[in-house]
């Protein structure tokens, strides 16, 4: 129903951009670049609204950001989204919010109370790699988004012992620590079966011998009674 309301929303303010175009040929070209980047924003600033109300998120508060803003020393509380760790190759991605007690402002003036972050983080090599910012005027991510960037240019950093992004790191690399020790335990019950298997093969093999020499010793004890045996002619065998 909101995605439905917002491709409405979309079209309408998609039409409207077509009809002043079509009407205002005397602006200029940079007007009309104007028009379309914003339009461009308002589609993604609708549907990154619309993303929280898609899935329930599961904040978990990890510690003060002071790590990481320090002008926000007592201010800023740092949380991860549990319900959005997946799994991207070798690497986790997870979703993460400051959320400030003070007003900031980015370098166009526009103000904002919190940030939702999302990261790739390497469990193995202690990494976190940047991949979008999401800005909102409210805290706690509540309001509609000011500002979206992604960015696609960064590198893994290593991150500082004991600050909120390390806490974020054991959150998202608990899943990856549980997979792998049910790996290990998995790995372990598979050698425990494959040595019982061995062992009652060898058992199974040893019985069968033993039962194999138990029925030629009998065999031969009838041979050696068949032999000693008289004939019907009374005489004896050899």
């Amino acid at each position: 129903m909101i995605y439905s309301s917002m491709l409405r929303l979309i079209k309408l303010n998609s039409r409207n951009c077509t009809f002043q175009c079509k009407q205002s040929n005397g602006m200029s070209t940079m007007n009309e670049e104007r028009k379309s980047g914003a339009g461009k924003m308002l589609v993604t600033m609708l549907l990154l609204a619309a993303w929280p109300a898609s899935r329930a998120s599961d904040w978990v508060q990890v510690g003060p950001a002071a790590s990481i803003f320090e002008e926000d020393t007592v201010a800023a509380k740092y949380f991860v989204d549990k319900s959005s760790i997946v799994q991207s190759g070798a690497l986790y991605k997870a979703w993460s919010l400051t959320s400030f007690a003070r007003e900031r402002t980015l370098d166009d003036g526009s103000p904002y109370l919190s940030v939702k972050t999302l990261n790739l983080y390497s469990c193995q090599e202690h990494t976190t790699t940047l991949r979008s910012n999401v800005y909102y005027a409210d805290s706690m991510g509540k309001s509609a988004p000011v500002r979206s960037v992604r960015y696609e240019k960064f590198a893994p950093e290593d991150i500082v012992p004991d600050n909120a992004a390390d806490h974020a790191l054991r959150i998202v690399c608990a899943k990856y620590v549980a997979e792998l020790q049910a790996a290990a335990a998995a790995a372990k019950a598979a050698a425990k079966a494959a040595a019982a298997a061995a062992k009652a093969a060898t058992k199974a093999a040893a019985e069968n011998a033993a039962a194999t020499a138990r029925a030629a010793k009998a065999a031969a004890a009838a041979a050696a009674a068949a032999s000693s045996a008289p004939s019907q002619d009374g005489k004896w065998g050899k």
